[in-house]
């Protein structure tokens, strides 16, 4: 483990309008930026107070400045980054494949690190001064947040394909997580006692939502509606596999395999879907859905960034960035940002 480089990398700055772009309805934006950070980024960016925070497969976490992308700092980690940082009062947290780090957001000092738990895939949650994440040791863990100390650890959640995938969800006094072997679990947020198991078809990749007394879960299947107190099952809504999942003012908003689909809980039906090879969960901004895409190998065909009316689904804009885009973006008043999995962050002009 090393102290934050304070290289400084120079981003590659475009005064054009992207050449590689697919206009499909208004025009495209361009992009602004794109600062090579490591290889593999499927660690979704989150932008706070004008940074960009995000890890790489390269053993990294980066810290880039969002109107040009010059690097701020960057940290060396002892594992691999896979889940997207959150970052809560000036402190970025982050799980890698060996531990849990705490990051000062402004110089990139580490606070703390906790080898307690391994192999973390997903973005960790904060609630109060709590913060919950789940690791492929098929465990959910509770961490002070000051100090990193292991507060509880749940019971293993199933065998040996019982890894926690996505970011749990957490309200109250609950925690729900999906498994990779075939299930929901509620756990009570103060002792990590499980409240409740329910079963799911298949492994469930995306970050559950939990709206009032329903929690929402994407599977092989489609998108299920389960009870927040009991787990038991309300509906399902037979859809693509489900990559991930967001809710918007309308209601929810699911990347899957083949499309990105609006769907409106109360009446559990699709309002629309449209055609793209997403491979994280869409965003929603103030009437646009943005999602990454991932190409199609078969079809020769690269992967970038898409802009849908949420109202309609129809698209805004689309364009291609000649490699797989596999990250949820990250989205300000004038930005839309995207990691690669060349290793690129990308800041497209909203």
């Amino acid at each position: 483990m090393t102290q934050p480089s304070t290289q400084t990398a120079t981003p590659t700055v475009t005064e054009t309008p992207n050449e590689t772009a697919t206009q499909t309805a208004t025009s495209v934006p361009r992009v602004v930026w794109r600062q090579t950070v490591g290889n593999y980024l499927k660690s979704s960016p989150a932008v706070v107070d004008g940074t960009v925070f995000v890890g790489s497969h390269a053993r990294t976490v980066s810290a880039l400045d969002i109107d040009d992308g010059t690097e701020q700092w960057t940290v060396e980690t002892d594992g691999s980054v896979f889940g997207g940082p959150t970052v809560v009062d000036r402190t970025v947290y982050v799980g890698t494949e060996e531990g849990l780090y705490a990051i000062t957001a402004v110089d990139g000092s580490i606070e703390w690190r906790t080898t307690d738990l391994w192999n973390i895939r997903s973005q960790p949650t904060v609630r109060d001064d709590t913060v919950y994440v789940g690791s492929d040791d098929t465990h959910v863990y509770a961490l002070d947040i000051e100090t990193g100390t292991v507060l509880w650890q749940s019971q293993s959640l199933g065998g040996h394909h019982s890894q926690i995938l996505c970011s749990p969800a957490v309200v109250d006094d609950t925690v729900v997580v999906g498994t990779g072997d075939r299930a929901v679990v509620a756990l009570d947020a103060e002792t990590g006692t499980t409240q409740w198991r329910s079963d799911a078809a298949g492994r469930v990749y995306a970050n559950p939502v939990i709206d009032g007394d329903t929690v929402y879960v994407g599977d092989r299947l489609g998108l299920v509606s389960l009870d927040l107190d009991s787990g038991e099952h309300k509906s399902r809504l037979n859809a693509p596999v489900v990559r991930g999942l967001t809710r918007g003012t309308r209601g929810l908003y699911v990347g899957a395999a083949g499309s990105v689909v609006a769907v409106s809980p109360d009446e559990n039906r699709v309002r629309w879907e449209q055609t793209a090879t997403v491979g994280a969960a869409p965003a929603v901004d103030d009437g646009t859905v943005y999602a990454g895409t991932t190409g199609d190998n078969k079809a020769k065909a690269v992967g970038g960034v898409v802009a849908l009316d949420a109202e309609s689904g129809e698209p805004d804009w689309q364009t291609t960035l000649e490699t797989s885009v596999r990250t949820d973006p990250a989205v300000t008043a004038d930005r839309v940002v995207v990691g690669t999995i060349g290793g690129d962050v990308i800041a497209l002009e909203r």
